[in-house]
């Protein structure tokens, strides 16, 4: 895909929630502050030169009132997940992850809101572009996602949705050799008919992070995000302010279990 395509078709995805407010135009919306934490526990094994295996633990807690400053007074999210990686060439990865199992409480400070957990299986498909300007590395990630979701009442749904995320990498040789700054965004679009039809915009994420090599194979990233997310099924919003700690482990079984390709 050229940079001009590749521009346009990211260009859609940013305006996405300029489209959703022209479709949804309400006067009395709401936008309603969370903080939260985001933790994830992450192992990176290269299986061969184009193929790599990921699987990580994401948990995520926040504050219980509205006006409490408190991220870790109650659970958000939990998931488990696997991806695999396939490296086309060294531009292009495609990435799959077979299962997501999550266990969910809506975002809303009502405590018999909060009672109302969502569990969900999810299949995940990326393409990954990678460039380079000078000492930054630039990549255009394009996701479809299939959202196989129930609840406490248990009754079920399918839910889908696509992703493009733009993602700028470089170095911060001033304060050491092993530490990288990292800033993207990433704007989500539902589709299908049981959401899009009301909720075409789910969520924009702005990310801002440092990733700091603290030991051999094992990296800490500490990051700001800032998401604007649409309550399903409500012209209401959250705005999310979350403290994003990542811990990664990469090839603790050695750079490559099998041969070269």
């Amino acid at each position: 895909m050229s940079p001009v395509k590749r521009f346009f078709l990211g260009l859609i995805f940013l305006t996405a929630p300029f489209v959703n407010s022209a479709q949804n135009d309400v006067v009395d919306r709401e936008y309603i502050p969370h903080y939260q934490f985001w933790g994830t526990l992450e192992l990176s094994q290269q299986i061969s030169q184009r193929f790599s295996l990921d699987m990580d633990y994401h948990y995520r807690r926040q504050n219980s009132e509205r006006n409490r400053l408190n991220i870790f007074e109650m659970p958000r999210w939990q998931g488990l997940r696997l991806w695999v990686n396939f490296y086309l060439s060294d531009r292009v990865r495609i990435i799959l992850s077979p299962f997501l199992l999550s266990n969910q409480v809506p975002t809303s400070y009502e405590e018999d809101i909060r009672e109302q957990w969502i569990n969900e299986y999810r299949l995940t498909a990326r393409v990954d572009y990678f460039s380079r300007l000078g000492t930054v590395d630039i990549m255009h990630r394009y996701g479809f996602e299939r959202r196989q979701r129930w609840d406490y009442l248990e009754r079920r749904w399918h839910e889908y949705r696509v992703r493009y995320m733009l993602r700028f990498r470089f170095p911060l040789k001033f304060l050491s050799d092993n530490t990288k700054f990292t800033v993207q965004n990433e704007t989500m679009i539902n589709l299908g008919r049981f959401i899009a039809n009301y909720n075409l915009f789910d969520q924009n994420r702005f990310y801002a992070g440092i990733e700091q090599k603290v030991a051999d194979r094992i990296f800490i990233t500490s990051a700001y995000l800032f998401s604007v997310e649409q309550i399903p099924f409500v012209d209401d919003f959250a705005v999310i302010h979350a403290i994003s700690v990542t811990i990664t482990a990469q090839n603790l079984f050695g750079k490559a279990l099998l041969s070269s390709d």
